[in-house]
Order: C-alpha cells, then sequence, then structure tokens
C-alpha cells in the first residue's frame, strides 16, 4: 500500500475511461474482492489471485482498477454501502448510536477493513454517505455549530480507536485458542501471578467480567461520550 496523503482514486482528476474489456465489470471485480479479503485476509490478495478467481488474465484487471491501492479503496466503500443509516427524522442520540454500532458490526464481518484505517483515505461515495448521516445526528444536538467538528473528530476516534484494539485483540484471542472471557481470565491471572500485591488497585479490577467484555466497553464509552454531548453547556 502506498502512503500518498490524498492520492485516492475518488480524489483523482477524473479523465476519460479506457475501454472496458467485455465480460467483465468494476462490480464484479470489487465484489470477488471483498470475497478473497473476507476468505483470507489482507496479506493474501493480489491481482493475480484475484484474476484466477474471476478466470481472466491479471491485465484484464486494470482496466477496470488502475492499482491495487485503488481495488482497496473501492472495496472499503463497497463494505461501508452495508451499513444502514437510521432515518433523519429520529433521535439524534439514537441515530448516532445506530451508526456507531454499524460502523463497528461492519468491522467485525469484514476485519481486514481495521487494517486500512488510517492508511486508505475513506472518501468514496459509500462512506460519504455514512459520515453525512454522523455529521447531520450531531447537528441536532444542542451543541452549538463551532463544536460540532470538534466532537465529531471526539466520536471518530473512540469508534475508529476501540474498533482497530478491538480487532487486534481478537486476533490474539483467536490465536491463543479460547474464548475472549478465558483469554482474559488467563491475562488476569498471569498479571496477579507475575506482581502479587504490588498494584493493588490494578487488582481490584483486573476480575471483573463485565470490564473485559468489548461489547459492553463499547456501549460504554459511546454512552459516555454521547451524554456529555447532550448537554447544553459541555463547560
Amino acid at each position: 500500500m502506498t502512503d500518498g496523503g490524498l492520492d485516492s482514486i475518488w480524489l483523482s482528476e477524473r479523465r476519460a475511461a479506457p475501454a472496458r474489456q467485455p465480460g467483465l465489470t468494476r462490480a464484479q471485480i470489487v465484489g470477488e474482492a471483498v470475497a478473497m479479503l473476507d476468505a483470507e485476509g489482507l496479506p493474501a490478495l493480489s491481482m493475480r489471485k484475484l484474476a484466477a478467481r474471476l478466470d481472466v488474465a491479471p491485465m484484464s484487471l486494470y482496466w477496470h482498477v488502475p492499482t491495487k491501492d485503488a481495488l482497496l479503496e473501492l472495496a472499503l466503500d463497497a463494505v461501508s454501502g452495508e451499513i444502514e443509516l437510521p432515518p433523519e427524522d429520529g433521535d439524534w442520540v439514537d441515530r448516532l448510536r445506530r451508526i456507531a454500532h454499524g460502523l463497528r458490526d461492519t468491522v467485525r464481518a469484514h476485519p481486514w477493513i481495521a487494517t486500512l484505517y488510517g492508511v486508505m483515505l475513506n472518501a468514496g461515495p459509500e462512506a460519504m454517505r455514512v459520515y453525512d448521516a454522523f455529521v447531520g445526528a450531531l447537528e441536532d444536538s444542542p451543541l452549538p455549530r463551532e463544536e460540532i467538528a470538534p466532537m465529531a473528530g471526539v466520536l471518530n476516534n473512540f469508534i475508529y480507536g476501540f474498533i482497530v484494539n478491538e480487532m487486534k485483540w481478537r486476533q490474539r484471542v483467536a490465536a491463543h485458542g479460547a474464548s475472549m472471557a478465558e483469554f482474559n481470565a488467563d491475562v488476569a491471572g498471569k498479571f496477579a501471578a507475575a506482581y502479587g500485591d504490588r498494584y493493588p488497585r490494578i487488582n481490584r479490577y483486573l476480575g471483573l467480567g463485565d470490564a473485559a467484555d468489548p461489547d459492553d466497553q463499547f456501549d460504554y464509552g459511546l454512552a459516555r461520550i454521547l451524554r456529555g454531548t447532550a448537554a447544553e453547556d459541555p463547560d
């Protein structure tokens, strides 16, 4: 993956599209790429392997997708289309909560997405559809307009930061061959064995199962942020 700043298929200068190879579409390519990413993960994706899955010559893909990075951007936007947005006339808190859970559920369904956050510029039409609804819900909150962008940043950092950390932890749990509860209990036991009573305040909370459950953690953090957002005077 390149590190090209704003070098994005969505923001590139529009040019006349080259002639397309009959019988193959960009949608087919992106759909198969998503299926491959879901099944084998990001490291396994290559244009050659993807072409083999589609039973076409590798070079034929480039008639529709200029680069592998562009393909990843297209795949990232395609899965953003799975997020169902709440009606805009609903309660703003409920709308934000549903969008946040939609984002998290999408990453859990497609774990490879977490690797692309902060690397790919997620600026496709499906992603922008979600962001626009996200900002629209904040505009209906009690916050003054000048605080909409900062609060959007706070929520964005919480949601995506939580998701990336969660997916890395889930990968570690899966490699351990245990359930989340079993793995967390094992970590707590090893911590206690290594440090004994040296850190009594931490020891008081190590064995709390709910505190280690990702669903409970996400709901708690999101609720606390939204509760603060709902206050008419954030100061």
